[in-house]
């Protein structure tokens, strides 16, 4: 079994002979994503690069734009992104170039869903003007939709797709941070598009208060057969009696209308109300007490939140933990909940990366951050120095530490998701997982956000939910993996959807199965 490299605990090099959990693929740099050198200042850095006056990552997304079967991807920046066909077999990622998208501004975040209900993957692009939504012909060429109402937003930094009202429609929820350092009132409240089919919405979120918004996921947080949706705000801007907490907002079922009854949870913003800077999300049931818990990164340390007594409503106060004192000062963008090691247990993988530039962050804050490994135990996350992402030569990649979004996506087929960085100020960077058992990843479609999956090898169940959004800038693929070790079958595999209704798929062969 492959566990994660480690430090010394001195020095902060990694130990000798320790495997890694993750390793480069280089094909992104291989000249397919290249830019127009003519694009200063990005000409160097390529697509991932921040143009003067940004101050935000970079989106990626991922879906199969030309029906294929393979998951292809969409990375934005300053060019108005590229959209990369995939062109891989089992074990050998590759792409090619796909058609252009007529992107006109810088790309903060890029979602895929089948948006007009004709059953391709079309693209959500959250642009420094605003969001764009573009219609796949279903070969995987697009063209910007004409919609029924203006798509505005200073600034996108993330979008989240689910059938929210549970109509069998697409809906999104759309991220609006506003000018960084203004106060919360400049900022739009985001969006919440309620998707009413052939590319006409409307908007929940108009009567909102203006929020410093990151991230946002939909989740079924109190298990109750209804998507809930949960927004990571920014509150430290100083003496603005209008700065908007980052919120949960349960879905109490429909209206006359059909529109999703939303109430806040007080008892959730309670808990985290201490901390200023939340940024992402990451559910899953950590303690593995049939709930769903929360890891919220944030500047400095995560934090992580579960349940009070039996109430599936009911949060109990924050706890926080970091990195070691003198590496404090970090900044999480992204995180994801998975049993990244094998040994059953959750894991949060963390992506770092400083906010500024180092000129501007120099002493307080390091500008070089790691991407993390952060393990479950005693009702917490400890943190052991290590560091799963390897470069060529084997050892922690110490030359790519200014990450914003993460993606996760089975690129080659093989059961094992890969893991896409996406990039302050630098390139993105690819790896590729690494793990010597058997796999069983269950692949479904963006409807089923919400459904749970049950994996039983003898007398151990391990049951994940699907989970749609959580992670700035960026969107993984619709999919679960469960390692198998060296079990080449599960005993049983359950999927339950949030109607109720169960498939119940008996003995199933390690590999991946899309029901």
């Amino acid at each position: 079994m492959f566990v994660a490299c480690g430090d010394d605990g001195a020095t902060g090099t990694p130990d000798a002979g320790v495997p890694v959990l993750f390793e480069p693929i280089d094909v992104l740099d291989d000249g397919v994503v290249a830019v127009d050198p003519a694009d200063d200042p990005c000409a160097v850095l390529g697509p991932g690069c921040i143009p003067d006056g940004a101050s935000f990552g970079v989106g990626a997304g991922v879906g199969d734009v030309d029906g294929d079967g393979r998951i292809d991807l969409y990375l934005g920046g300053a060019n108005g992104g590229t959209l990369l066909l995939n062109r891989s077999s089992t074990g050998a990622v590759s792409f090619s170039p796909g058609a252009t998208v007529n992107a006109v501004d810088y790309v903060h975040a890029a979602a895929f869903g089948d948006l007009d209900g004709d059953g391709d993957q079309d693209l959500a692009l959250g642009t420094a003007a605003g969001l764009r939504l573009y219609e796949n012909d279903g070969a995987g060429n697009f063209s910007e939709a004409t919609v029924n109402l203006a798509l505005t937003a200073e600034r996108t930094t993330s979008i989240a797709i689910a059938d929210l009202n549970a109509d069998g429609r697409l809906d999104l929820h759309v991220c609006d941070y506003g000018v960084p350092g203004a106060a919360s009132s400049t900022a739009g409240p985001g969006m919440l598009l309620i998707n009413d089919g052939a590319w006409t919405f409307h908007d929940l979120a108009t009567a909102w208060p203006g929020r410093h918004d990151w991230a946002s996921a939909f989740a079924d947080v109190d298990k109750d057969g209804r998507l809930d949706l949960m927004i990571a705000s920014e509150t430290w801007v100083e003496d603005d009696p209008d700065e908007q907490p980052s919120s949960l907002f349960y879905n109490n079922g429909a209206d006359g209308a059909g529109d999703p009854l939303l109430s806040q949870s007080s008892s959730f913003e309670a808990a985290l109300a201490q901390f200023t800077t939340p940024m992402a999300i990451a559910f899953g049931d950590v303690n593995a007490d049939g709930e769903l818990d929360v890891l919220v990164s944030v500047i400095g340390p995560l934090v992580y939140m579960g349940r009070a007594d039996s109430d599936p409503r009911s949060w109990m106060a924050a706890s926080f933990f970091g990195p070691s004192v003198e590496e404090a000062f970090t900044t999480a963008w992204a995180a994801a909940l998975d049993d990244f090691d094998g040994d059953g247990s959750l894991d949060a993988l963390v992506i770092n990366g400083s906010p500024c530039t180092p000129d501007d962050c120099a002493p307080l804050m390091p500008t070089s951050q790691p991407v993390r490994l952060l393990r479950y135990a005693d009702d917490n996350f400890e943190y052991l120095g290590e560091r799963p992402v390897a470069n060529a030569g084997g050892m922690h990649d110490e030359s790519y530490r200014n990450g914003r979004g993460l993606v996760l996506a089975d690129f080659d087929g093989d059961g094992l998701e890969e893991l896409l960085v996406t990039p302050f100020n630098d390139r993105f960077r690819l790896y590729r997982r690494v793990y010597a058992g058997n796999t069983l990843r269950v692949a479904l479609p963006r409807t089923a956000y919400g459904a749970e999956v049950a994996v039983t090898i003898g007398s151990t169940t391990r049951t994940r939910q699907l989970i749609s959004g959580g992670r700035t800038h960026s969107q993984s693929e619709p999919a679960l993996t469960f390692l198998l070790g060296d079990a080449t079958t599960a005993d049983n595999v359950v999927i339950t959807y949030l109607d109720g209704s169960t498939d119940s798929l008996g003995p199933t062969p390690a590999g991946v199965i899309r029901p």
